[in-house]
């Protein structure tokens, strides 16, 4: 059945959303490559979204170096590599169009508009993105080998918030963060030192695929306190106040210095 206003409803009317590939606003957009990105098969369409992740994430990081200025060589740049990496040809298009001609005025929000409808359409999460780059407390060449290292397919998932879950569906999801919140605290726990800590990171790794699925449901349990939400608390509040605990300590040992399990953890606690 489905989650209702009663009983269950306590809990589960506030996280009704469903991970969603495509933004429901920019089903009737007239951008253009709209038509050939939705005729491209499920796998074909990850694969580009990929792409326009992994140009995004470097396009993040190196508004950050230039001082949240975007150059024209930052542009060029992301356009080239896009077109390496195979990203749609409309984003491609669009990096092209600042890099040639770098819009000004009205055209400069003409245009950003324009590119984060697009990134709907692809189901790309601009801000997600930004926010992480931004976090990364690292240069540019360690940030570039953390993106690098990232499985990008698992995270930055823009989600819709239209879609109802089954109840059966909001329990299993649960107990995946269980599981995975305690997987985390046996690991974390275990960190000494930054060998530690780097080893844990490569450990956790896999943890982003694990969690992907919830992701529509992590967006919906960040908006609410998570301690009035009676069923989260009988099936995850355990796990989590032990993660907690342990992610505290990690917090304050800047993580041993390990950037990668910086980063890493704030994906898998997003």
């Amino acid at each position: 059945m489905k989650t209702s206003l009663t009983g269950f409803a306590a809990t589960a009317a506030m996280l009704c959303v469903l991970a969603g590939s495509v933004h429901a606003a920019s089903e009737a957009s007239p951008l253009p490559g709209v038509d050939t990105w939705n005729a491209l098969s499920d796998e074909a369409r990850e694969a580009q979204r990929d792409a326009v992740k992994r140009v995004m994430l470097e396009r993040m990081i190196r508004l950050k170096e230039d001082r949240h200025r975007l150059t024209p060589d930052n542009s060029a740049h992301c356009a080239r590599m896009a077109q390496e990496l195979g990203a749609p040809a409309a984003f491609v298009h669009l990096l092209e169009q600042e890099a040639g001609h770098p819009p000004v005025g009205r055209d400069y929000y003409a245009h950003m508009n324009e590119m984060t409808r697009l990134l709907e359409v692809y189901g790309v999460d601009e801000l997600q993105i930004r926010v992480f780059a931004e976090e990364m407390r690292c240069g540019g060449k360690e940030a570039r080998s953390i993106a690098a290292w990232l499985p990008l397919k698992d995270v930055f998932l823009l989600v819709s918030k239209e879609v109802t879950l089954e109840e059966n569906e909001v329990r299993s999801q649960l107990e995946t963060l269980r599981d995975v919140y305690a997987r985390m605290a046996d690991v974390y726990s275990g960190i000494k030192n930054r060998a530690g800590a780097e080893a844990a990171a490569d450990e956790l790794l896999p943890l982003l695929e694990q969690i992907r699925p919830t992701a529509a449901l992590r967006a919906a349990l960040s908006r609410l306190e998570k301690d009035s939400v009676p069923l989260y608390v009988r099936i995850v509040g355990q796990a989590r106040e032990r993660l907690i605990e342990c992610r505290t300590y990690l917090r304050e040992t800047n993580y041993y210095g390990s950037h990668r399990l910086a980063a890493l953890d704030s994906l898998l606690s997003a």
